[in-house]
C-alpha cells in the first residue's frame, strides 16, 4: 500500500485525503509518506483535514514538516496551531 500511495501525484495523495471520512485512515496514509511528500501534501489538503493530519504528529515531526514546506503555507500551517503548540513546534525547526 505504501509503495502505491506514494507512486500518486501530491495533489491526487491530497485530494485521497480529503475524500476520506475516517480520521484515523487519514492519518494512517498520511504516516506512509516520507517527511518531503508529507510535507507538500499537507499543503495541498483542505483545513479541516490539515488539522486531522497535524493533531496526531508529534512537535518535533511537525516541525521536520515545516521545515519542508514553503514558508508562506508554514506560516499559515503554524497560525492554526496554538501558540504553546507552535513555540513547541518551532523549537524542533532547523535555523
Amino acid at each position: 500500500m505504501r509503495a502505491g500511495i506514494t507512486s500518486l501525484h501530491t495533489a491526487d495523495i491530497a485530494e485521497l485525503l480529503n475524500l476520506l471520512e475516517e480520521a484515523e485512515t487519514k492519518q494512517r496514509i498520511f504516516g506512509f509518506l516520507p517527511p518531503q511528500l508529507a510535507s507538500e501534501v499537507l499543503s495541498f489538503v483542505a483545513p479541516p483535514t490539515q488539522e486531522i493530519l497535524t493533531r496526531q504528529l508529534s512537535n518535533a515531526v511537525l516541525g521536520t514538516v515545516v521545515e519542508h514546506i514553503e514558508s508562506d503555507d508554514a506560516v499559515d500551517l503554524l497560525a492554526t496551531l496554538s501558540p504553546q503548540r507552535t513555540n513547541a513546534v518551532l523549537e524542533h525547526v532547523s535555523e
